[in-house]
């Protein structure tokens, strides 16, 4: 406390208040100024960070971004809308990593010419396998076709005609394809089936800056995502209003069917498939596309519990044990009747499908050369599958239907 004893005392005092005030003052301007300096460069390193973070999404979304259109059943491809343009962004679910491969399309640069840029219009199309030539045939392009793998993997009629003719050449596939006679064709563009590590086998064809597309329908786990593959087929060929009606006409007929036998999936017949290859009985999983229809169209799959997508490698009398009173059996193999059957292998009789004649064999659309629409047009058009399990499962559900890819086996 200070204790003034005089006037002057006072006025000393009162002479350095000021200048105390001014110190103070002083100190505090420049902690303000200090503090202002420290926020604003702090305020700079944000923005900059934040400029940095946005540079970064640009990165993102210039790689992985644009609009992007899912497929309501498809998992492994999906369209970007970019200001470059559209592109189709096809996945490799296999890894454990999942990776995409980009391809711009309809591109008319020569400049931009590459492996992975579908040409506009493209008019030359190598389509090596048979489920590839289908899409382009329901979309009316199966004259664009000018080779394809080998003529026996194919049911179509017009590739038949055209390998007669010679408009279509059978090349082979993987490591023994035809290369010389390949790149004579002049391909605009070539489809294969495979993962991201099947591109390896094709070298020659990055190096010619040929289109290479890599379809991944096989990997669809639901019967509508394999069909739904036919919009990827008209993005790269310009006919995406075409492949969306040809779809939605497939969903509806499909949904409308499955519908109808809901009630029934629990109380369906029990369903075996298949039959043994050198020893090992493969069976579908649980979660694959075959259990999936099976379930649709109102039958009760043997092995759905299992949790697996692709095939479970059991021995003869595991089957045996869990399938002998299965009310349906499908798919024998390479069985066409039930005597080769009983010839092949005589524990078969045992089984109740066998005994009660209830054998279907998706062998109804075979040609002389071995190719099975099953696994062409059938995959594209897996309402017409599900009509008939459902008529093998229900036939009362639906009387009158003709079966198109399956046969009873006599």
């Amino acid at each position: 406390m200070a204790i003034f004893t005089s006037t002057a005392d006072q006025k000393v005092v009162n002479l350095h208040a000021p200048f105390r005030a001014n110190i103070y003052t002083t100190d505090s301007r420049k902690l303000r100024m200090s503090m202002r300096l420290i926020y604003f460069l702090l305020i700079i390193v944000l923005a900059l960070g934040a400029c940095k973070s946005d540079r970064k999404k640009d990165n993102i979304d210039q790689v992985a971004g644009g609009l992007k259109s899912k497929m309501k059943y498809a998992h492994n491809f999906l369209l970007l809308q970019k200001n470059t343009g559209s592109e189709l962004a096809v996945i490799n679910a296999l890894n454990e990593i999942p990776d995409t491969t980009f391809y711009q399309l309809n591109s008319d640069s020569e400049k931009l010419k590459s492996w992975n840029v579908i040409p506009n219009n493209c008019k030359r199309v190598v389509a090596l396998s048979a489920p590839h030539a289908a899409m382009l045939e329901a979309l009316g392009l199966q004259n664009r076709i000018v080779g394809i793998s080998n003529r026996s993997y194919f049911f179509s009629s017009a590739i038949q005609k055209g390998v007669d003719s010679g408009a279509i050449a059978e090349l082979g596939f993987g490591q023994s394809i035809n290369k010389e006679l390949l790149i004579s064709l002049k391909p605009d563009l070539m489809i294969i089936s495979g993962d991201q590590n099947v591109l390896d086998s094709y070298p020659f064809i990055i190096e010619k800056n040929i289109a290479l597309l890599t379809i991944n329908a096989w990997m669809e786990n639901h019967p509508l995502g394999r069909a739904e593959w036919i919009k990827a087929f008209g993005m790269a060929f310009n006919q995406r209003e075409k492949a969306d009606s040809i779809f939605v006409t497939i969903e509806k007929e499909y949904d409308a069917l499955k519908s109808r036998l809901k009630e029934l999936h629990n109380s369906g017949p029990d369903v075996m498939i298949n039959a043994p290859y050198k020893g090992t009985w493969f069976v579908a999983g649980g979660k694959s596309y075959m259990s999936q229809l099976i379930k649709d169209a109102g039958g009760h799959y043997l092995w759905h519990e299992d949790r697996k997508t692709g095939a479970l490698p059991l021995d003869f009398e595991s089957v045996y044990a869990t399938a002998l009173d299965a009310d349906v059996w499908l798919n024998p193999g390479s069985m066409s009747s039930l005597n080769l059957m009983r010839e092949t292998d005589e524990r078969y009789v045992n089984f109740k499908a066998f005994k009660e004649h209830r054998v279907y064999n998706n062998t109804a659309r075979v040609n002389e050369f071995g190719g099975n629409d099953y696994f062409e047009s059938g995959l594209i058009y897996p309402n017409e599958v599900l009509a008939d399990l459902a008529y093998i499962f229900h036939p009362e559900k639906l009387p009158g239907h003709q079966l198109k890819y399956f046969k009873r086996l006599k």
